[in-house]
């Protein structure tokens, strides 16, 4: 809410190469740091275009085998984050699903009856055709689900893109169950990568990286929000 910030870094976009140069500011009362002035959403849809890693095909369908082994370890390994803390299962919603592996991989580990949303029509018809998966195009303050109707909701490096997050958390918080779990992913400004690299640090990757948290501003928004902080933690060695 506060609009007192300090320039920290000025960024080109490093991953996909498009034109363009953004800046990062820090705010001044929270720490929070952010991309300001940002593009608008309809200019932000050139900066994902149809080669933009997050829209990877099936793991199984890559020509490499060790490309294959990897992916696909990447997707089970999220997936057993979720059934070590929900191991009976339940309604299960990815918020930002992509091409939808992460929920192809959870309906293969369990009782899992799984639910997907993403903007990009590409990727969503990729997870309806690919797997058969009920999944959405769109926000998802526009979906219209009811109130409390999932489980588990999770976000694998989303939060970062979206244009409100603490409007998205709130709905979350709306369409979870009271006893339901909520799992965020999002590049952590705090390790010593994101130090060592500064701004060459992937985790920026500006201009689709909206905000990026450090564990004391992820903890607030979340406790703003309704939600109650179980565990936080950091993981190395992955984008």
């Amino acid at each position: 809410g506060a609009d007192d910030t300090e320039l920290v870094y000025v960024e080109k976009d490093r991953l996909m190469k498009l034109p363009g140069s953004f800046r990062l500011v820090r705010c001044q009362q929270c720490g929070l740091l952010y991309l300001n002035p940002r593009p608008t959403s309809e200019e932000m849809q050139q900066y994902y275009p149809e080669e933009y890693m997050a829209y990877s095909i099936a793991p199984e369908d890559e020509q490499s085998w060790i490309t294959r082994l990897d992916r696909s370890y990447g997707d089970w390994r999220r997936a057993r984050v979720v059934t070590a803390a929900s191991p009976q299962g339940g309604r299960l919603l990815d918020v930002g699903c992509a091409t939808g592996n992460f929920l192809h991989m959870m309906r293969r580990l369990g009782p899992w009856e799984v639910h997907g949303l993403d903007i990009s029509p590409i990727a969503t018809a990729y997870a309806r055709e690919r797997y058969g998966l009920d999944v959405v195009t769109g926000e998802l303050t526009q979906a219209g689900y009811p109130d409390s109707h999932f489980d588990v909701v999770t976000m694998w490096d989303v939060l970062e893109h979206v244009y409100d997050p603490k409007g998205t958390l709130i709905e979350i918080h709306r369409i979870l169950n009271p006893a339901g779990l909520l799992l965020v992913r999002v590049p952590n400004i705090c390790t010593w990568d994101a130090q060592l690299f500064g701004p060459y640090w992937v985790g920026l990757d500006a201009p689709r990286h909206l905000f990026v948290f450090s564990p004391p501003t992820m903890q607030s928004l979340l406790q703003k929000t309704g939600f109650r902080v179980y565990q936080m933690r950091s993981l190395i060695l992955s984008y």
